[in-house]
C-alpha cells in the first residue's frame, strides 16, 4: 500500500509509463514540487492525489506526461513562489488564464529499407585434365641363326605365341568440395538526424485602466509594454 510517509525530497519521480519526470524539490501536505528539468521549464507542482506508489525508492504518478499537460495538473512555479510570500491584505482572486505552448517531440519507427538477397545459382563450365596413360606396344624381330643349330626344337610343329597388350584407360569421376562460404551479417550504427517544426505558444496581453500592478516574478511578453 502506498504510504505518504515514504515520499521525501531527491527523490525520482517517475510517470505510470516509467518515463523519468525529474526529482523532487519540495514535499508538503498538498502534493509534491518537481524540480526544473529536462521535460519541465521551471518548477511544477504536482497534487497529492496522482501520487501512485514508491517502489525502488522512486515515486510513481497514477498519469502520463501527456496526462498531465491535457488535464492541466501541474501548477507553475510562479504558484509555488506565491505560497512562500505573505498575501496582501484584501488580495482576492478573480480569474485564471492557462497559458499553454506546444514542444516538438521526436518518437521513432523502425522500418523496413529494403532488403539483401544471396542466392546459390548452379553454373556449369567445361574444364580439361592432361592425365598421363600407359599403354603397351608389341615389337617383333627377326633375327637369323648362327648356322651352328642343326636340330630345332619343335620342328615341323605348328605353334602359337599369346602375348597380352594392355594400357589404361580414364574414366572422369566428379566429387564435391567446398570452395568458399558466404557470410551475411548486419551492423546498426547511430547517427543523428535533425528534425524541425512550427510549435505554437498562447501569451498573455494585460490591457486596462487605472492602476495595474504586475507581478514582479511574471514575465513581460509583451512587447507594447514599457
Amino acid at each position: 500500500m502506498f504510504e505518504k510517509q515514504a515520499v521525501r525530497e531527491g527523490m525520482k519521480v517517475r510517470a505510470r509509463d516509467g518515463e523519468d519526470l525529474g526529482k523532487i524539490v519540495s514535499v508538503s501536505s498538498t502534493g509534491i514540487v518537481i524540480e526544473k528539468g529536462f521535460f519541465f521549464p521551471r518548477d511544477y507542482e504536482v497534487p497529492m492525489h496522482l501520487l501512485s506508489d514508491v517502489r525502488d525508492d522512486e515515486l510513481w504518478l497514477s498519469c502520463t506526461k501527456e496526462d498531465l499537460k491535457v488535464e492541466g495538473a501541474l501548477t507553475g512555479g510562479a504558484a509555488r513562489t506565491s505560497e512562500l510570500r505573505s498575501p496582501e491584505a484584501g488580495t482576492r482572486e478573480e480569474g485564471r488564464m492557462q497559458l499553454s505552448e506546444e514542444e516538438l517531440e521526436a518518437r521513432k519507427h523502425v522500418r523496413d529499407r529494403g532488403e539483401v538477397r544471396v542466392t546459390k545459382e548452379v553454373v556449369t563450365e567445361h574444364k580439361q585434365l592432361d592425365v598421363p596413360v600407359m599403354h603397351e606396344e608389341v615389337r617383333v624381330e627377326r633375327i637369323p641363326a648362327s648356322g651352328t643349330e642343326h636340330t630345332a626344337t619343335g620342328a615341323f610343329e605348328e605353334k602359337t605365341i599369346s602375348v597380352p597388350v594392355r594400357d589404361e584407360e580414364v574414366e572422369v569421376v566428379k566429387r564435391p568440395r567446398v570452395r568458399e562460404e558466404v557470410r551475411v551479417s548486419k551492423t546498426s550504427r547511430v547517427q543523428e538526424q535533425r528534425v524541425s517544426g512550427d510549435v505554437r505558444r498562447e501569451e498573455a496581453r494585460i490591457e486596462g485602466e487605472g492602476d495595474l500592478e504586475r507581478d514582479p516574478l511574471s514575465p513581460r511578453r509583451d512587447p507594447d509594454e514599457r
